[in-house]
């Protein structure tokens, strides 16, 4: 039974990030998320025998899958033969709550044998094709090698060439730095040395002998009972993030430690990493419980990949920073306007990487390059944190314009990405109409507001009181009635006087309010300000509802989902009655499809994030039991097989091309609210 668009293998980080697009283990080769080819191979042998289980393998026989099963942190499949049972899962320890674990870059290939009959010879593989080390297709030159360690053995592979950060962008993969398996055998060898591991001639005979693979092995030998056994994946980068001309590790590595480290302790810390997850899957599926299995099965697909767009690093400063990657998008780096729908499963699990995701943006506002009054739009093109990207003009920089994703010529490669942030305000590098300027003003301060609601630290408001300020101030002469610019629905291109993004920058002087007086600072002022906007949005729209784009006032009622309510409603204020939520609610249900409700009319394009961040404006459970069951619905149904879609027609199923996005993050949304209401 089909559970999702794409199933979760191996997931850490932008670049360590292996899935599956079909329902059968071993009926196609895995993918990167880009669905570029990442072949991988699981074997089991059993009384002379040969099976797969993972993997397109040629020339062996393949066992009957019986299940697929999803949960935060596992994808479990079962498989059956006439002489064994085969259960396997691909475990992503990822949990917000214990970043040493999380930012471990590794992954579990566990697995249980049920024999159903005495085995001998029994051995379990897990073989790694070179591709796995390279972004564009084709053989290129690998090294490797394999070293004992105790009891396990740990191999690696590579590039023989090793240019960090030589790729910059979207759709790329990274071809440095190694992979790494670790077993109670591991071996770096062409086919020919496979066939001699695995004692079957011939398995790979229609395979180059050029091509590399790292494989790792458990020995059985007999059994007789139930069987369990575990393999480690990991992924050595070798430098992470470029920080501003900063080299960053990843977090893990930052007192020193190695990826040899790394893969020991994922093997010796198997109990602890699996009940620290297991606290995690408990809780949540406690949290969920009232809002229905849909519900759970929605945030079950969201996890891994909402985290998993995102790289934890440490700087020089001691500063612990969560660099995201604008996934299938655009590929920016700490994207506000990513961050802001991302931050509910932050928030819930651990308010400190919100102020981890943000501080990108306020180091790059201080730069002298940054000459506007507004927030950024993102800190530059992953990996790099180089300055903006987002709306650079051509003919300064010679780069690509990256603001619309969806229009671009697909040139998203970067050899290299230039230091933008040391950049002089004079070289007027940045289009302004190319710019979100109150979307990413509000997002700043709406992000900082619910940061402090989560149990977020008062010293650092108080430390970015004064740049907060000058944001709000913007929304002030700004936010009432937006001129034409971008929104973070930028594939609807700019919009005039946007009635969604006057009612986000409402809220963001409100949430200033409270900032205000937490810093010490008179918040009445800026309350009343927030108030009387939303008086006078309300009076010009009496017992009606409120218009996609205030333009649209003399030709009659227009619809947009206002998803930008959310906040007012999570952190109770009373700038907009009930009375407007619920006329928003009936025009939802009343425009919904199979799988949702559209962003704004003369569309059925959605967004599951904004779906359930609408659905936040009601206490009615039932309407948020059935958002989920839409979109749990389009993630079973839609055509399009790759991680997590999430632009999508609410009638149809087609996706626009968003993919692996954190943006899911946003799906944890009733937890947050529920979070806040305790």
């Amino acid at each position: 039974m089909r559970v999702l668009s794409a199933y979760p293998l191996f997931i850490n980080d932008p670049y360590f990030s292996v899935w599956s697009n079909t329902e059968k283990l071993n009926g196609s080769d895995t993918v990167f998320w880009t669905k570029d080819l990442k072949k991988t191979y699981g074997l089991i042998v059993a009384n002379g025998k040969t099976y797969c289980f993972l993997g397109d393998a040629p020339n062996v026989e393949k066992l009957k899958q019986t299940s697929i099963s999803v949960t935060a942190f596992r994808t479990t499949y079962s498989f059956t033969s006439k002489e064994f049972d085969l259960k396997v899962s691909f475990f992503s320890p990822m949990p917000a709550t214990d970043l040493e674990i999380w930012s471990c870059p590794t992954c579990y290939l566990e697995y249980q044998i049920f024999p159903k009959t005495e085995l001998s010879g029994v051995a379990v593989t897990l073989t790694l094709h070179e591709s796995w080390c390279y972004c564009l297709q084709g053989h290129q030159e690998t090294q490797g090698n394999s070293m004992p360690y105790g009891n396990i053995e740990i191999a690696y592979f590579g590039l023989r060439r090793q240019h960090l950060f030589n790729q910059a962008g979207d759709r790329v993969a990274a071809d440095w730095g190694n992979f790494y398996v670790a077993a109670e055998r591991t071996y770096y060898h062409t086919v020919s040395d496979f066939n001699a591991i695995t004692s079957v001639e011939n398995v790979w005979k229609s395979q180059s002998e050029e091509e590399r693979y790292l494989t790792a092995q458990n020995l059985h030998g007999a059994i007789q009972s139930e069987t369990f056994g575990k393999i480690v994946v990991g992924y050595d980068d070798i430098v992470s993030i470029d920080y501003y001309g900063e080299p960053l590790r990843g977090y893990y590595f930052a007192d020193g430690r190695t990826m040899i480290d790394a893969m020991r302790f994922t093997w010796n810390a198997y109990a602890r990493i699996c009940e620290v997850c297991a606290r995690v899957e408990r809780d949540l599926h406690k949290r969920a419980e009232k809002y229905g299995e849909a519900y759970l099965n929605v945030l079950n697909a969201s996890y891994r990949q909402a985290l998993g767009a995102n790289k934890l690093v440490k700087d020089g400063k001691g500063r612990t920073l969560l660099i995201s990657k604008e996934c299938g998008s655009g590929g920016c780096s700490a994207t506000v306007d990513v961050t802001y729908p991302s931050m509910p499963i932050l928030l819930l699990y651990a308010p400190e990487l919100v102020r981890a995701s943000i501080e990108p943006i306020f180091d790059f506002a201080k730069t002298e390059v940054w000459k506007y009054e507004f927030a950024p739009h993102d800190a530059g093109i992953y990996p790099y944190c180089n300055g903006q990207m987002y709306g650079l003009k051509r003919e300064q920089t010679g780069r690509h314009n990256v603001r619309c994703p969806l229009t671009e010529d697909k040139q998203r490669l970067y050899s290299t990405a230039e230091p933008y942030y040391t950049w002089s305000s004079e070289c007027g590098i940045y289009d302004y109409a190319q710019q979100m300027p109150v979307e990413e003003c509000s997002n700043m301060l709406v992000i900082m507001r619910l940061y402090l609601a989560s149990g977020g630290d008062v010293e650092y408001v108080r430390e970015k009181y004064p740049i907060l300020k000058g944001w709000c101030q913007y929304l002030i002469d700004r936010g009432l009635i937006p001129e034409n610019q971008l929104c973070t629905d930028d594939y609807l291109q700019a919009i005039d006087q946007n009635c969604n993004l006057a009612v986000k920058s409402i809220v963001a002087i409100r949430a200033f309010a409270d900032l205000a007086e937490l810093c010490g600072e008179n918040g009445k002022p800026y309350r009343e300000i927030a108030e009387a906007r939303a008086k006078e949005l309300l009076s010009a729209y009496p017992n009606r509802l409120l218009p996609f784009s205030f333009l649209d006032d003399k030709n009659g009622d227009t619809f947009s989902m206002k998803y930008n309510f959310m906040a007012a409603k999570l952190l109770g204020y009373d700038l907009f009655p009930q009375t407007i939520y619920d006329r928003e609610l009936a025009e939802y249900e009343k425009r919904s499809g199979k799988y949702g409700f559209p962003l704004f009319q003369g569309s059925n394009l959605t967004k599951p994030e904004w779906m359930l961040f609408s659905a936040t404006l009601t206490e009615n459970i039932e309407f948020k039991k059935q958002t989920a069951t839409r979109i749990e619905r389009f993630l079973r149904e839609c055509e399009e097989r790759s991680p997590f879609p999430d632009l999508y027609d609410c009638v149809s199923g087609e996706t626009k091309e968003f993919a692996n996005r954190t943006v899911v993050g946003g799906n944890f949304i009733f937890l947050l609210q529920d979070k806040l209401l305790e």
